[in-house]
Formats: structure tokens, C-alpha cells, sequence
């Protein structure tokens, strides 16, 4: 059990990542805002369920 304490002392002491300034957005923020902004089914065409099917191979 001394090794897992020894350890988990090794992992808090390396410190913390840094944190980005409150300013900034991370690219993965930015794109789900891009996203969000969009209206829902805007992305791409309705395709037909028979259309799909057939595409995919099933009929």
C-alpha cells in the first residue's frame, strides 16, 4: 500500500496543466460553436430511409 501512496504523492507533486486564459477558446470550443449555431438538419440533406437502405446495401 506504501508504493500506491508513494505514487499517488509522485502524481500530485508533478503540479497541474496549465489553464488557458478565460479570453481564449480551445479549437473544440470554437467548432461546437460553430455548430451550435447552426439550425439542426442543416448539415446535410434528408435522405430517404428506403434510399439509405438500398445504399447500405440491406434491399
Amino acid at each position: 500500500m506504501s508504493d500506491l501512496r508513494d505514487t499517488a504523492n509522485r502524481i500530485t507533486g508533478m503540479g497541474r496543466f496549465p489553464v488557458p486564459p478565460p479570453d481564449k477558446k480551445l479549437a473544440i470550443e470554437r467548432a461546437a460553436d460553430r455548430l451550435a449555431a447552426k439550425p439542426v438538419g442543416a448539415l446535410r440533406e434528408a435522405e430517404p430511409w428506403d434510399d439509405f437502405l438500398r445504399r447500405i446495401g440491406v434491399i
